[in-house]
């Protein structure tokens, strides 16, 4: 009875033995590699840091202050199709070298397109803020979350004089709601290997000028209270659609090697 009780131990932990090893060889045929995506503004070929000051095609000069956006539902396309949510959601600064940069979890394998979402998405936007941990994107430390609105896709705030008039505009820019919420899909121009000697980086590059002057239209800021956006109006809604519109169209993407 003794022999039986052992023989039938030493099968049971042959059977855990055997189911461990197709587990390690289950992650081994689809192993993720941590891609770094960057977010950069651009004035011209100048990458722009907090405080710095630019000349506006709009006839403005602007000093930017603040910048702090959401994006989410980072979604890569691989060669046969298959979508790989990548990103659910983050927090950063494009004007800042240590806060503009997400990681990406992607499995090994060819991409041909990245979509990635300006804002939060719907579901989102419904999260209550003091469920999250305190460096969660959606956290109510990230003083992003406004009860009027839900969440705030994107804070751009500055200062700005008229050439033309010399007249200064505080400029407080605070776009959110579910109607705003933008996303815009990016092919590789070749695809995207992903292995574990790949070292390329992703660059989303903003021109400072098609944000403000861009395919849904220019932002004023002596006009329509253009400068003061905080969606609490009918006038408020539309600069900040047109706002998130500009702000996702003036993108382009990189793929780079970071310097060795």
């Amino acid at each position: 009875m003794k022999t039986l009780k052992s023989f039938s131990v030493a099968v049971l932990a042959l059977i855990i033995g055997l189911s461990s090893c197709k587990e390690d060889k289950k992650e081994e045929l689809n192993p993720d590699k941590m891609v770094k995506l960057k977010f950069a503004i651009m004035d011209g070929n100048n990458q722009m840091a907090l405080g710095d000051d630019v000349k506006l095609t709009t006839g403005f000069d602007f000093k930017l202050q603040l910048l702090r956006m959401y994006v989410s539902d980072i979604t890569l396309t691989e060669d046969d199709g298959t979508l790989h949510l990548v990103k659910g959601v983050d927090i950063l600064s494009p004007v800042k070298n240590d806060d503009n940069t997400t990681t990406l979890n992607v499995p090994y394998g060819n991409y041909t397109s990245i979509k990635i979402g300006y804002g939060v998405d719907a579901e989102q936007n419904l999260s209550d803020p003091t469920s999250f941990s305190q460096n969660h994107p959606l956290s109510n430390y990230q003083s992003m979350y406004w009860p009027m609105i839900n969440y705030r896709f994107v804070k751009l705030e500055g200062q700005s004089t008229q050439t033309s008039t010399s007249t200064d505009y505080l400029v407080s820019i605070h776009p959110g709601k579910d109607a705003l919420y933008q996303i815009r899909e990016y092919d590789f121009s070749s695809d995207l290997e992903v292995n574990s000697s790949s070292t390329q980086e992703l660059l989303i590059q903003f021109d400072i000028n098609d944000i403000f002057d861009g395919s849904a239209g220019v932002i004023d800021f002596s006009k329509e209270d253009a400068n003061q956006v905080h969606m609490v109006g009918a006038l408020d809604d539309l600069i900040g659609e047109r706002f998130m519109i500009n702000l996702a169209d003036a993108t382009k993407l990189e793929v780079v090697q970071p310097a060795q």
